[in-house]
């Protein structure tokens, strides 16, 4: 008893394991104890950029050197921010952000330091300390700041109407930031303490800020698609097989298939991020796909024999037994497009594989597993049910009943028009690979960041209004090293830094920049009573020490470390995109050629990093497609047992590919590490339709003995499941649409669109491409009966392996004769040989006094019939003495065998020449033989001539 039959046999014992193994997952996903929530939403772009890289390893020896650089900026519209009520307000709100949980410390006009010249003094103290009192101190604050380069335009924009307030977070988790709403605590505070301030406005952007926004949308749109695509699912297989069973047992199955999935993501640590939040509602539209056959085919079961039914098992037992291979064999190929993704150098595509790859698996287990045994459980349907789900349709499979639906009757119209125009077919297709092309000569690789959101979204208005007003809301950094201690001292590279920093700020995308020597400068001044004149670099490598001596602030700590060997300038930018930032980064990186010798210098940033990442992600595309193609293709050769089979059954899936290519470079979405998950999901998705039909074309053609009958037969009984299958599929990816995120809702559409496209290939394009092939499955080669060593007993196989043997079988024809039934008569036009594997034949004639003789018993491995092959006309009865089956080799399936399979047709040839020769030796015998007994008569009688 095989384990799939357990579902047929101990149903029970099925579905108490899926309950068990459900519960197991669940506890993975939500702690039984503390009853918290133990899947992880990370929607950082950490988790999309590649770990090991040098510019991911660059930006986490800055982070560790410099301090992170994670913040979020509350950007205050006030009018003027320098009157005294507004530095008051000032004061109150940067007070009120530093108590509340999860803030470190805040920058602000509060608590920045400001270095000044008092008296003979140098003072280091915040802009509003002491407080102003008085409109007059109040101006002295706007001059202060005003003059201070490293502030002026950050901490207050250049119109002076927007204040900003720096606020760094603290150790607090990010989960529990998120969760808590922290980010929302700071909006909420800044507003009630504007509430009375007449047109007063509030922003609020940053890296920490767009996280857990990210973060709210990412939960949001997950509980509004789950549910939604379970109810679409259910509708269309409510409408597509018309019962409840046919309703409840797909449902089932996406939804417990789902919950393992994200219980091993739980289990594994793995989070749902801009990648991976995909995986659970694919889960549900691959698994529906999945399971629709198994129900298709229990409907198909009802219209069957019911004796050949009931000696299967049952509807559930027939169904898993003609579903099951199938089935299996698309789960293979389906996980090798995923598992293609786990070569990425993204974390993020790399566990979306991953996962993917268990979820299919899983999918498919629990296909073919819980749902038979749900269906056998229940037992056979009501009549009400059966009469309601064969009348809809609801089954796989040409009805063995005259009537069909308008639909098959449409399908399989169209599917004979393309065969009837096959050549046509094949230019067409051609045609669209090449318009592709187009295209894909178009793509732009490029990473929403911003533009991940709507412009209606609030994230994004507030960040295009930090942005506006305060010189940009994205941080990145340019860090110099140097192998000299104190390097950052010499004034040399101090005037380097600082030109460097002047010629960052004139660039159309930076908004400010801030560096250690500004702070040099500041000093410098402070020291010469506040004159202007000196705002400049000192020219004493030893006089600027002795500033730091004496004025060295913990701000410093966020620009110069490692005794001064490196520093960083910071740098705001107002750009959007990764390709933005890529084309900044690479004038930047141009410009640092011109440092002094001995400093090397790099910019990075967490945006930066993923800018700078975004080549890997054409190539990381190209590469795991490429494997996934190959992987297919192998797994297509061995199953169709022939490399140039493998190559055919790839074809329909690559046009697919292409159009999606095509697609995103017409439209102008970009490549990114989202939608380039779909030339894979969709190459593993749609090759699952292929083998359904190739595998169904193969018995059909056998069956009718003609391949474009098969092709059509197979197209009418799988377009219906297919179609199912496919809106599901792309009513599942639909969904993605509706989310507020740009990147998903590219996702959804596109996938939808290129297997809407798929389908279209495989009811057209595909029947046209089969109908001129014979196929043959390693499964039938595997398990073809042809009897005990049949190149050993059939000596029309000799010299070929039983597999080989049993491939020449199958790519001729096998007839079927039953006991008493005549093959062929003389005098009939006839071009076929036949080979015996089973039973006896009589080979008869007439004589020449007209009397009726046997010349020949015919059994296993003899041949009969090869003179009507050479000669087109039988010279000779044939009859069945017992049922007999025999392989009939004409010469259209033996040319069919050459072009497949040349060195097996080559043994066929000469084994066949043999036959013909031993034959042909043997009639010489039996007309000497004769003739030497007319002569021995003509002898006895005397009057006989010998002639």
């Amino acid at each position: 008893m095989s384990f799939f039959d357990l579902s047929i046999r101990r149903p029970g014992w099925i579905i108490l394991f899926a309950i068990l193994a459900t519960i197991f997952f669940v506890t993975r996903i939500i702690d039984p104890v503390s009853r918290q929530l133990s899947l992880r939403i990370d929607p950082s772009f950490d988790a999309i950029l590649p770990d090991d890289a040098p510019e991911r390893l660059f930006y986490d020896w800055t982070q560790e050197e410099f301090g992170d650089d994670q913040s979020l900026i509350i950007g205050v519209g006030l009018g003027d921010v320098f009157t005294l009520e507004n530095l008051q307000l000032v004061q109150r709100i940067s007070d009120r952000l530093e108590g509340l949980p999860g803030v470190d410390y805040v920058t602000s006009l509060a608590t920045a330091d400001h270095i000044q010249s008092i008296g003979d003094e140098v003072d280091i103290s915040p802009f509003l300390d002491p407080a102003p009192t008085s409109e007059s101190e109040a101006a002295q604050v706007r001059a202060a700041v005003n003059g201070n380069p490293v502030y002026a335009g950050n901490l207050v924009s250049p119109d002076a109407r927007t204040t900003s307030f720096l606020v760094y977070v603290d150790d607090t988790p990010e989960q529990v930031f998120t969760d808590e709403g922290l980010d929302l605590a700071m909006l909420a505070a800044v507003e009630d303490e504007i509430a009375d301030v007449p047109g007063a406005e509030v922003f609020m952007s940053g890296t920490v800020q767009m996280r857990s926004a990210t973060s709210r949308v990412l939960r949001g749109d997950l509980a509004f698609m789950l549910p939604t695509v379970l109810g679409l699912m259910a509708l269309i297989a409510m409408l597509s097989f018309r019962s409840p069973r046919g309703v409840a047992v797909p449902i089932l199955t996406i939804l417990l298939s789902t919950i393992w999935t994200l219980g091993v993501m739980a289990w594994t640590g793995v989070s749902i991020n801009l990648v991976t939040t995909t995986v659970p509602v694919l889960m549900l539209t691959v698994g529906f796909a999945y399971s629709v056959h198994v129900v298709a085919d229990y409907y198909k079961a009802l219209r069957h024999d019911p004796v050949i039914v009931e000696a299967a098992g049952g509807e559930a037992g027939w169904a898993l037994k003609h579903v099951s291979l199938p089935v299996m064999l698309t789960c293979v190929t389906t996980v090798a497009g995923f598992l293609s993704l786990t070569i990425s150098d993204f974390p993020a595509v790399r566990e979306f594989g991953f996962v993917s790859v268990f979820g299919v698996i899983a999918t498919t287990f629990l296909s073919l597993t819980l749902s038979p045994a749900v269906l056998q459980l229940l037992g056979p349907p009501k009549r009400s049910e059966r009469v309601s789900s064969l009348e809809e349709g609801g089954h796989e499979g040409r009805a063995e009943t005259e009537t069909s639906s308008a639909f098959d009757e449409r399908i399989t119209a169209l599917g004979r028009f393309c065969i009837e125009h096959r050549t046509g077919m094949m230019i067409v297709a051609g045609a669209i690979a090449l318009l592709t092309l187009v295209g894909i000569s178009q793509i732009r690789v490029d990473t929403h960041m911003i533009t991940n959101f709507s412009e209606e979204h609030p994230t994004r208005l507030h960040f295009d209004a930090i942005s506006e007003r305060l010189e940009g809301a994205r941080p990145f950094s340019v860090v110099l090293k140097s192998p000299e201690d104190e390097a950052f001292l010499d004034p040399v590279n101090l005037r380097a830094v600082d030109e460097l920093k002047e010629w960052l700020v004139a660039q159309p995308e930076i908004g400010g920049a801030t560096s250690f020597a500004d702070y040099v400068k500041l000093l410098n001044r402070a020291f010469h009573e506040g004159r202007e004149e000196f705002l400049v670099i000192p020219s004493d490598a030893t006089l600027v020490k002795q500033y730091l001596l004496f004025s060295e602030t913990e701000e410093l700590e966020d620009y110069v470390a490692s005794g001064y060997q490196n520093t960083l300038i910071r740098v705001r930018s107002n750009s959007e995109t990764t390709r933005e930032i890529a084309d900044l980064v690479a004038r930047i990186e141009a410009r640092l050629l011109e440092l002094p010798p001995g400093i090397e210098a790099g910019v990075t940033g967490n945006t930066v990093v993923l800018a700078q990442s975004i080549d890997a992600i054409a190539s990381g595309q190209v590469q795991s497609l490429s494997i996934a193609m190959l992987f297919i293709y192998i797994l297509l050769s061995i199953l169709f047992a022939s490399p140039r089979m493998g190559f055919i059954g790839l074809v329909p899936n690559v046009l697919p590919v292409l159009v999606f290519f095509g697609v995103l470079g017409l439209t102008g979405v970009p490549l990114n590490a989202t939608t380039g998950l779909i030339a894979c999901v969709v190459l593993g998705i749609a090759v699952d339709d292929t083998i359904h039909f190739m595998t169904r074309f193969n018995e059909e053609a056998r069956e009718a003995a003609d391949e474009t009958k098969g092709a059509l037969n197979a197209l009418r009984g799988l377009a219906r499941p297919v179609t199912i299958t496919t809106i599901g599929l792309c009513l599942g990816f639909l969904v993605f649409t509706t989310g507020e995120l740009r990147n998903q809702a590219e996702f959804g559409a596109l996938a939808a669109v290129v297997l809407a496209f798929a389908w279209a290939v495989d009811v057209t394009f595909t029947p046209a491409l089969c109908s001129g092939l014979r196929v043959v499955t390693l499964w039938d080669a595997l398990t073809l009966d042809l009897g005990d060593e049949p190149q050993k007993t059939i000596p029309m196989l000799a010299g070929l392996s039983k597999t080989q043997a049993r491939i020449a079988a199958l790519m001729t024809d096998i007839v079927k004769i039953g006991a008493g039934e005549s093959l062929f008569r003389a005098g009939d036009d006839g071009d076929a040989v036949y080979v015996m594997i089973d039973g006896e034949m009589s080979v008869s004639g007439q004589a020449h006094d007209g009397r009726a003789v046997e010349f020949e018993r015919v059994v296993r491995g003899n041949v009969v019939g090869e003179v009507g092959l050479y000669h087109g006309k039988r010279t000779a009865d044939v009859t069945a003495v017992e049922d007999v089956r025999a392989l009939k080799l004409d010469a259209s399936n033996l040319k069919r065998l050459s072009k497949r399979y040349p060195w097996i047709a080559t043994r066929v040839y000469w084994n066949l020449s043999k036959a013909m020769a031993n034959r042909l030796a043997k009639a010489t015998d039996r007309e000497n033989a004769l003739a030497g007994q007319l002569r021995e008569m003509g002898r006895e009688g005397g009057g006989v001539s010998e002639s």
